[in-house]
Formats: C-alpha cells, sequence, structure tokens
C-alpha cells in the first residue's frame, strides 16, 4: 500500500469492520495528523490515513502537482478496499482531494466528509505556491497546523518545501471540471467558526455537486479547530455515517417488502 497507512486496529484491516474510514491531509500535512482518531472512533471501523508522494515517509518521491496526478493512484489502491462501505473524509486540501476520488470510485462512497474547505466550484485568488521560502513559511505559521519545532528548523523545512509547495499549487490552480458528475452520497461538512478561508456561500454551495443532502457541523476555533475537537468531529461523523447506514437498511426492507407482495 503506497499511499495507505492504517492507523487502527494495530496497523492491520479489520476483518470485522462495519465501514472504512479514508482520511485525506491538508497542505503539507501526513497520515499521522488522523492517527489520534483511533481513540474516538468504534471499534468495528478501520481508519485508513493517506499519505501523499513527496511526504513523511514518502519524501524520496517527488510530489503531484495537480489533482489528477495526485489521485488516481490514490483511487486505484482505495479501490482494492470497498468490500465494504467507505467513507472519505478530508481537511482544507483533503476535502479536495477526498471530493476528486469520490467522483473517481467504481462505487459511491456511503459518505463524504469535507473540513475547512468552500465548495469546488470556488477558485483561489492566492499565490502561496509561488511565494519565496520565508514568506510560506510566515503563512505555515499563521495558519497553524505545523509543529514550530519544525518550521523553526532549517534542514527540515528544505526537505518539506517542495511537497508543501506543490500541495499549494494543486489547492490554488484547482478548477472544477465542466463536466464533473454529481455525486450520489450525502455530503457531511465540517468547519471553525473563526475559519478566514470560509465564506458561508461558498460552504452551502457544496449541495450543487451531490444528488444527495447536505449537513453542516460548525465547531468553535479556527482553520485548525479539529486538532483540539478532535473527538466531537469524529462523534459528530460517525452519527451522520450511523443515519446513512440507517436509511439503507431501511430502504433495502422496503425494496424487499414490495418483492413480496
Amino acid at each position: 500500500m503506497k499511499s495507505l497507512r492504517l492507523l487502527s486496529n494495530r496497523g492491520k484491516i479489520n476483518e470485522r469492520a462495519n465501514y472504512r474510514v479514508f482520511c485525506f491531509p491538508h497542505a503539507g500535512g501526513g497520515a499521522s495528523f488522523y492517527k489520534k482518531w483511533e481513540e474516538a472512533f468504534d471499534v468495528g471501523v478501520d481508519l485508513i490515513g493517506v499519505q501523499y508522494p513527496g511526504h513523511f515517509d514518502r519524501i524520496k518521491e517527488s510530489p503531484a502537482t495537480n489533482i489528477e496526478e495526485l489521485t488516481d493512484p490514490i483511487c486505484e489502491e482505495i479501490e482494492a478496499y470497498t468490500d465494504i462501505p467507505v467513507v472519505l473524509f478530508g481537511h482544507s486540501l483533503g476535502a479536495l482531494v477526498a471530493y476528486t476520488i469520490s467522483q473517481k470510485l467504481s462505487n459511491s462512497p456511503l459518505l463524504l466528509g469535507v473540513s475547512g474547505r468552500n465548495s469546488p466550484q470556488y477558485t483561489f485568488n492566492t499565490s502561496i505556491h509561488k511565494m519565496d521560502v520565508n514568506d510560506l513559511i510566515l503563512d505555515l505559521y499563521k495558519q497553524g497546523g505545523t509543529s514550530f519545532d519544525i518550521l523553526e528548523n532549517f534542514e527540515a523545512m528544505q526537505l518539506f518545501i517542495p511537497a508543501i509547495r506543490a500541495d499549494y499549487q494543486i489547492a490554488e490552480t484547482y478548477v472544477l471540471p465542466s463536466d464533473a458528475k454529481l455525486l450520489d452520497c450525502p455530503i457531511s461538512i465540517f468547519w471553525g467558526e473563526d475559519d478566514k478561508d470560509i465564506h458561508i456561500p461558498a460552504v452551502n454551495d457544496w449541495r450543487f455537486v451531490t444528488k444527495r443532502y447536505i449537513k453542516r457541523h460548525i465547531f468553535s476555533g479556527g482553520h485548525f479547530y479539529l486538532e483540539s475537537q478532535f473527538k466531537k468531529v469524529v462523534n459528530t461523523l460517525q452519527q451522520d455515517i450511523e443515519k446513512v447506514l440507517d436509511m439503507q437498511n431501511k430502504e433495502y426492507i422496503l425494496r424487499n417488502v414490495n418483492r413480496t407482495k
């Protein structure tokens, strides 16, 4: 598994899992960002983090610089684990990655969770990926989500900057394809009420990329609200997942009842 990191069940696939949750990190982030979510999820869940090329234990690889280059290989890997329902959750850049993969999967995910990201119809008006190193590091400091110790470590940052710059390039140059198909799954939207990058009309427009419903969840905090409130986020996400599963079970029962009439 080149991109996938098993974060639960001691790094092994849980044969008794009811569903799998694939988590996509923010720009410059890694799969380990979601490691602590394991303690908040129920036992019957497979928690899988996604590691982008050029990041952390994949640092020797060239980072992807466009959404297709990034998502195609990841989607291929995830397809092998769709024998049970799958949920995709992404924060910031990860929300865009999760959305794109939701479009590519052979079968729709059970639920798409997007965090800290306006709907994909909205483009960025920033060029952070073109900044010089010092300004880029300053922007990371302002955003939060990156250890201050790492930001102060010049040698470490020289290793990480190419991947971070590539991530920002993907986010800032993305344009929703004109032929993008509507998703066939509900979307749960999460954001921090003090996140300056979030615009409520743009968040609400996630409803235009799915045939199903959207559900909005606001938390206290800024762009990285989910770091300190991960247990609340996981609990809310699980409630949304269980609601979808319950609806599917009821639909299945109704279909079978109608067949017997």
